[in-house]
């Protein structure tokens, strides 16, 4: 799949909300992710907080970490990937 086609596929996604189900159906995928990876940086920091949280902050900077690999490239479908991934933090 061409990546316009992925780039039209997307914004009917979202023109549509179902792309995320707290997501305001105005926000792109870049915007979106953006926001996700600064949640995950400050969910990061407080799994430093814990004794034992230190692997947990590590697999979240990894995810991050991918997450603006993915936006640099401007790879739509591995900044989806990316953003579900960082969506599945806790």
């Amino acid at each position: 799949m061409g990546q316009a086609r992925r780039a039209a596929l997307f914004a009917l996604l979202v023109v549509n909300g179902k792309w995320h189900k707290e997501q305001p159906m105005s926000e792109s995928l870049a915007e979106g992710l953006t926001r996700e990876i600064k949640r995950c940086t400050e969910l990061a920091a407080e799994y430093d907080k814990i004794p034992t949280g230190v692997f947990g902050a590590l697999m979240i900077r990894r995810v991050i970490d991918y997450a603006i690999g993915a936006s640099a490239s401007g790879d739509v479908g591995a900044m989806l990937r990316a953003f579900s991934a960082l969506e599945e933090c806790q």
